[in-house]
Parts: structure tokens; C-alpha cells; sequence
């Protein structure tokens, strides 16, 4: 959904944190390049301020009712119908004030800082993820997480600080049941996936945003391909790779087309780099050899304002984006190894 947050500051949302994770994040921000000039916002703490408010309290009283009734078999179908079609009015009322109050406590804060602003936390509403306001920025995460050991965390945090109300039998003990919290975890990883998340590790997050703020994205990138695309390049998963210069997106496309290929790392990862003549190379074994032994695709992108460059050890020649890549040019290759070679790049078999 549209949204009136003021985005000029925001450089980055990071979605998906747990109070574990949150803790890890600050530590890992303190260490960081970007702990002097961002300021921290978190969505979590604004949603349980709102939650709390007495207007949202009444609203949920009332929405927890006709909820009830809408379920309550003593009723006739009429009834029942009539208090269903309550709640959903009251549920879309208690969106809306959460999203005012939302788009108010984000806007203050971010106006009375002098440094740029780091979302943490959801901007999806809390009753219904499906519902949620969309920033229009690249910058946009969600937390990458080992399903089993975030269930894990999660019940052992529950355990702890609600043992009360287990007790007395006022939690719901599905947050406490490990195949529950996975599925709920990829639900969710799922929604902001769908509206152009990243889906990273802790540090890799960082690491782009500090690179993010250091590089400027090329105005051509590359990506070569055994399959022709028309007009774009399709997002089939969560990441597209791209490449500042042509000969590098030509000897990964064993990464880019097909996806058996890319199951088999021995397979699609290709040994590559500037050997001491300053000479670019390539080294492949028999069978990497024979499968780029054909024809293929390389596509010349000029609409970059939707990449990010992508963490590597030594200089940055690699980007990617989680959104579909207008294509401005199609070059048709007819055998990918002579076309390396064309380009000056050392073919070496092992």
C-alpha cells in the first residue's frame, strides 16, 4: 500500500529481526562504517506503542466480539454472517489507525534527526503481514535465518518470559510449537519477498549497505544466459547476479541458466580472475568445458538504479537486484568459449 513516509532519509529497511538477532545487529553496527551517520528506528517498539494506545484498545476490544460472535454457534447463519462482516470493518479500521499513527511516530522521529535513518522491525500490519506499506527504495531486507534454530529461539524466549500465562492458560501454545513458528517464519519470509526484499544473513546486509554508500552502480551491467528473454529478465529467484564487465557475465552463466547446473556447485562455480601479466583467465574442467561449448546470450542492462552491489573479497564487479531487469540489448553468441577467447580471456583446462 501507498504510505506518506517522508523516504528522503530513510536509506534502508531490515525486516524479519528477532530480540536475539536485534542484539546482534547493534553489535555489529557498532563495528561497522555506517555507525557514525545513521540513526536507528524501531518499527516494533512504534507497533507495541500503537497497540497500547486507548483507540486502538477499543478497536480491538470491538474486533475481538463480533469476532467471536461471527464464530459463535449458538447464533443463527444471519447473525454470524453480520458479525464477520463487523470485524472486517473494524480490522480495516484498526489498519488504518495503525498506519497513520505509524506514518506520524516515523515521520517525527526521522525529522528531528540530523543522520539518516535505519528501519528495523515490520511495516506490515500486525494482525494481518498480508497488509502492509511498501517503501519505494532498493535498500530493502529481510533477515535470512536457520528455520529450526529460530523456532528454537523463539520457544525457549517464551518459556522464560511467559511462564505465567502458560500456566494459567492465557498463551497461545502455538508459539510454542516448533512447525508452527517455521511455517509462520516463511509465510512471512515469503510476503516481503514478494514485494522486493532481499532475503541476507546479518552481515551480509551491512556489508551491502556499507558498499551501497561507498560505490556507484555502474550505467551498463552484464548478464549472460543460455535462454532468451525479450524484453526482461525474469526474477525467478530471490537474487539476480550482474556484471560490470562482459567477459565476467559471460563465464558465470553457468550460475545464471540452468538450475540443475546451479544445484551443482563443482559444476557452476568457475575459477576466475587477473593472472600476474594482468591478463583476465578462466580455468575449466572437461565437463564446464563442454557444457559452454554452445551458443548462449549476452544481455547489456542500462537501467541500474535497481542494483546493489554485491560483497567479494577484493574490488567490486558484481551486483544484483531482486526485481525482473528491463533489457536495453541482446547479443547472440554463437559459441561462448570462442567468444571468451575473442575477448582476450586465457581459456585453461584442468
Amino acid at each position: 500500500m501507498d504510505t506518506e513516509i517522508n523516504q528522503n532519509s530513510i536509506i534502508a529497511h531490515i525486516a524479519g529481526l528477532t530480540d536475539h538477532t536485534r542484539v546482534e545487529f547493534y553489535n555489529i553496527l557498532k563495528k561497522s562504517q555506517l555507525v557514525d551517520f545513521v540513526e536507528i528506528i524501531d518499527l516494533d517498539i512504534i507497533t507495541a506503542k500503537i497497540i497500547e494506545d486507548n483507540n486502538m484498545e477499543t478497536l480491538f476490544a470491538k474486533f475481538e466480539y463480533y469476532s467471536e460472535r461471527s464464530k459463535n454457534q449458538d447464533l443463527t447463519q444471519l447473525e454470524n454472517k453480520s458479525a464477520s462482516a463487523k470485524a472486517k470493518q473494524l480490522e480495516k479500521k484498526m489498519f488504518q489507525y495503525w498506519k497513520v499513527r505509524m506514518e506520524y511516530y516515523i515521520n517525527k522521529l526521522s525529522s528531528i534527526s540530523n543522520k539518516k535513518i535505519i528501519l528495523i522491525g515490520y511495516l506490515s500490519f500486525f494482525k494481518n503481514h498480508r497488509i502492509y506499506l511498501n517503501l519505494n527504495i532498493v535498500t530493502k531486507f529481510f533477515l535470512k535465518v536457520d528455520y529450526i534454530e529460530h523456532a528454537k529461539s523463539i520457544i525457549k524466549h517464551n518459556l522464560e518470559n511467559s511462564k505465567n500465562d502458560i500456566i494459567n492458560g492465557n498463551f497461545d501454545l502455538n508459539y510454542l510449537n516448533a512447525d508452527f513458528l517455521i511455517k509462520k517464519r516463511i509465510q512471512l519470509q515469503t510476503i516481503y519477498s514478494k514485494i522486493s526484499y532481499i532475503i541476507m544473513s546479518l552481515t551480509s546486509i551491512i556489508n551491502t549497505l556499507e558498499l551501497y554508500y561507498q560505490t556507484s552502480i555502474p550505467d551498463v551491467l552484464y548478464y549472460a544466459s543460455f535462454i532468451k528473454y525479450d524484453k526482461k529478465i525474469p526474477n525467478m529467484a530471490n537474487i539476480i547476479h550482474t556484471y560490470s564487465q562482459e567477459w565476467v557475465a559471460i563465464s558465470s552463466i553457468l550460475t545464471t541458466s540452468n538450475s540443475k547446473i546451479n544445484d551443482n556447485q563443482s559444476i557452476s562455480n568457475i575459477e576466475k580472475g587477473i593472472n600476474k601479466n594482468n591478463k583476465p583467465y578462466i580455468k575449466l574442467t572437461k565437463e564446464q568445458s563442454k557444457i559452454m561449448n554452445k551458443s548462449g546470450y549476452i544481455y547489456e542492462i542500462t537501467t541500474t538504479e535497481n542494483f546493489l552491489p554485491f560483497p567479494t573479497k577484493n574490488n567490486v564487479y558484481k551486483y544484483f537486484t531482486v526485481k525482473p531487469i528491463k533489457i536495453n540489448r541482446i547479443l547472440e553468441i554463437n559459441n561462448i568459449l570462442i567468444q571468451l577467447k575473442n575477448l582476450g580471456i586465457n581459456i585453461e583446462i584442468v
